[in-house]
């Protein structure tokens, strides 16, 4: 039995990871790549794990305004990486602190109403990938399981 939860449990994180990636890419906040690659999941025989950089964690929930701001450097490496050019005589460093400075008092994202996308949030609350892990659970256990996804931004 032992093994038979492990390997739904892996092909359950195998679906969420995949699922993460994806959305990831649909929500347009892959730059450099980074963050769909930093995606991993494996299994124990306890429980599924995904794991990602923190910065997952911050374009699903965003950054609340007046809580924190990005380093300057990494805006910069951004728009290097999106094409964005600094507008009239500014430097690089310069636009890009303005933007950390806007996060600062706005939030991330503007496209998403300065919100995050909320991707994992979507995931843990998928009804459809919730219900197919607790039949295989409850049909290898022989009982009923309920399944509580817990969302846990790790930056690795």
């Amino acid at each position: 039995m032992e093994k038979e939860i492990k390997k739904i449990l892996a092909d359950y994180s195998r679906s969420f990871a995949k699922r993460l990636k994806q959305g990831l890419l649909a929500d347009n906040a892959n730059a450099s790549g980074a963050t769909v690659r930093s995606v991993k999941h494996y299994a124990t025989s306890e429980a599924g794990y995904i794991t990602y950089s923190g910065v997952a964690g911050i374009v699903s929930d965003g950054l609340r305004p007046g809580i924190s701001q990005p380093d300057v450097r990494t805006i910069m490496d951004w728009m290097k990486r999106k094409g964005i050019t600094p507008q009239g005589n500014r430097s690089l460093r310069d636009s890009a602190y303005l933007i950390t400075r806007a996060i600062k008092r706005r939030g991330t994202i503007k496209r998403k109403s300065y919100n995050g996308t909320g991707i994992l949030e979507r995931l843990a609350n998928d009804r459809k990938l919730n219900e197919r892990l607790q039949n295989e659970l409850s049909a290898v256990i022989g009982e009923e399981v309920f399944v509580i996804t817990k969302i846990n931004v790790t930056q690795i």
